[in-house]
């Protein structure tokens, strides 16, 4: 029996104008799995067509259309659109092939600010604070004033109990002072500087840019305690277990409300 064609394995990428007729093959099959019904299964198709392996039939369309994105993207190596790709495949469930991904564009890409940003928030989201901090620390050394890495470093560090974590806050606020995620940041390590008589106001403003956040409430109910302002805090937990009654923060809120 005559073996079905395969598909290039990714050793076998095509490169210079052979990747622009990828891109164009791309938007073709895309229109045909649309046509096929075949699109909703894009991302139960990652193991098969990396490997290769999949011939091209109206039945397996939607594998096609997730191969060759990933070829042309992969091929033209554009940190914008392959971490679009990311995105996707972490929302598939793609975890291993999703962090493949990002340590290859890294790889490619060292010094681009804006792949080092994102690996950064990954870093974050994963609790990772160590590479968060090497992350952001590659992005201000590209942009010293960028407002978002400083508060992301400062937050990393706090986690890691570095002393330096303050001062990046500092900057942080007087780069973006109304960003309520900046002043979140420097309310909470006030806090654990002993400081919460400054860190109060700071988070109040928080919860004023950002009123639906109840992890916002929360560090203002630990820093009102600390002040000894028991009824402002039992008032402020109040309302984050009305917005937030389960998950993490609800948790915390009630182990908070034992201090009362």
């Amino acid at each position: 029996m005559k073996r079905p064609p395969r598909f290039p394995r990714v050793d076998e990428l095509p490169d210079g104008p052979r990747a622009r007729r990828f891109l164009v093959a791309a938007f073709a099959f895309f229109a045909l799995a649309v046509l096929a019904g075949g699109w909703l299964r894009v991302g139960m198709a990652w193991p098969a067509v990396l490997d290769g392996i999949a011939p091209f039939n109206l039945r397996n369309a939607h594998s096609h259309v997730a191969y060759f994105g990933w070829l042309s993207l992969a091929v033209e190596k554009t940190p914008p659109l392959e971490l679009k790709l990311h995105r996707a495949l972490v929302a598939a469930g793609n975890s291993s092939e999703a962090d493949t991904m990002l340590r290859t564009m890294l790889a490619a890409h060292p010094d681009d600010p804006g792949l080092r940003s994102y690996a950064g928030e990954r870093a974050v989201a994963g609790r990772h604070w160590a590479e968060a901090i090497g992350h952001y620390q590659a992005v201000l050394a590209k942009q010293p004033q960028n407002a978002v890495a400083m508060n992301n470093l400062a937050w990393a560090m706090h986690q890691t109990g570095d002393p330096k974590a303050l001062e990046f806050a500092e900057k942080a606020y007087l780069a973006a002072p109304k960003s309520p995620a900046v002043l979140d940041t420097l309310g909470v390590i006030l806090v654990a500087r002993g400081d919460a008589a400054r860190a109060v106001p700071l988070l109040r403003q928080a919860i004023a840019a950002s009123p639906k956040a109840p992890e916002l409430r929360l560090h203002l109910a630990e820093a009102l305690l600390k002040t000894g302002d028991r009824t402002a805090a039992r008032s402020e937990l109040e309302t984050v277990l009305r917005d937030a009654p389960s998950g993490r923060v609800a948790e915390a809120a009630q182990a908070l409300q034992k201090q009362l």
